[in-house]
């Protein structure tokens, strides 16, 4: 009945009225909230008063005795953790803030990528935080330039000249970048972090992966080894925790630009999402850790090839990565206390 009304000219008529951008037929709302009875959804970018509107812009309550309903057209964006987390933990966000020119949009951005998790130097034991070279040291940063948690809200837009832009104020920040390193087995960098942002805590919490015991705990408990065929789990700061299964320990040779400049990797995990609807990584999520039903962790996310079938994400050998890096993985006790609240996390 609403569909042949909208049909028969209503639509249209509605679509002339300034300021009208889109007809359609849904749930009528009330005091925001959602009732049952069906109406005609008229949406605007913006709600006006009466008293602002020419009578000929006046939006009617009702049509031939069918209720109307006008909403503004809402904002959307990419599902993206910006939240701020204090203590720090696996599968959020973060940026070393260096403002550069995009030259695809006219604009002017930030990086931003995963923190992975929570790691020790072996040659002091002080506490670094584990991401990709390629998230850390993004737009030629530099050890000793700062990281920061989370990527800030908005971006200014700057001269040219003024770039790119290297912030030296310490809003959000968490660390400075230690090391970085891109070689054929691994897009590895870490960054010094003070006792203070990762809070009293022994663990390595790893934020919202462990869902009704899948894996086994919240947080990484030791290390393990990829396996063809196993299902693995992260947590990345675009989309989020996810599930898939390796498909191959020994990916053949690969090379793709980073930061225009090619880089050829051998001998990586490959994994597929185990629903193939989804995708098990998006951009974004680089520098997620990768770990198994048992919580160990077996490797560090750096690739995926975007949107094709099937999509693949590759991770670099979490052996070769604490070799590189010359880090142990902090691990999360299991102890029966422990354990207790890794579970319930």
């Amino acid at each position: 009945m609403i569909r042949d009304l909208l049909k028969n000219g209503i639509e249209e008529l509605l679509l002339k009225i300034p300021g009208v951008h889109h007809v359609s037929i849904g749930l009528k709302e009330t005091g925001g909230r959602i009732t049952d009875q069906l109406c005609i959804r008229i949406y605007v970018e913006e709600k006006k008063d009466h008293s602002e509107l020419h009578a000929h812009e006046v939006l009617p309550s009702e049509i031939n005795g069918i209720p109307t309903d006008v909403n503004i057209i809402a904002g959307f964006r990419a599902c993206l953790d910006e939240n701020k987390y204090r203590p720090v933990k696996g599968g959020i966000q973060v940026t070393n803030r260096i403002i550069v020119r995009d030259e695809e949009n006219f604009g002017t951005e930030v990086a931003h990528g995963t923190l992975g998790c929570l790691a020790r130097r072996n040659k002091d034991g002080k506490p670094v935080l584990l991401s990709n070279c390629h998230v850390l040291m993004a737009n030629s940063a530099k050890p000793g330039d700062m990281v920061y948690q989370p990527a800030p809200a908005a971006i200014p837009e700057m001269s040219d000249k003024d770039l790119p832009f290297h912030p030296t104020d310490d809003k959000n920040a968490i660390g400075r970048i230690v090391k970085g390193i891109i070689n054929e087995r691994v897009d590895a960098a870490i960054a010094e972090v003070d006792d203070t942002v990762i809070g009293q805590s022994a663990g390595n919490e790893i934020n919202g992966l462990s869902i009704d015991g899948m894996p086994r705990y919240n947080g990484v408990v030791g290390m393990g080894v990829a396996l063809a065929g196993q299902i693995v789990f992260k947590v990345g700061e675009v989309s989020g925790r996810t599930e898939g299964r390796v498909v191959d320990i020994n990916y053949p040779a690969t090379t793709f630009p980073i930061e225009g400049k090619e880089h050829t990797f051998r001998g990586q995990i490959a994994i597929q999402p185990v629903d193939p609807t989804h995708h098990f990584s998006e951009k974004g999520d680089s520098g997620a850790v990768i770990v198994d039903k048992e919580s160990r962790i077996i490797g560090l996310m750096f690739a995926n090839n975007g949107n094709s079938q099937p999509q693949i994400t590759l991770a670099n050998h979490i052996a070769d990565v604490t070799e590189e890096m010359d880090i142990s993985i902090q691990l999360t006790p299991v102890g029966a206390d422990a354990m207790e609240t890794l579970i319930k996390n």
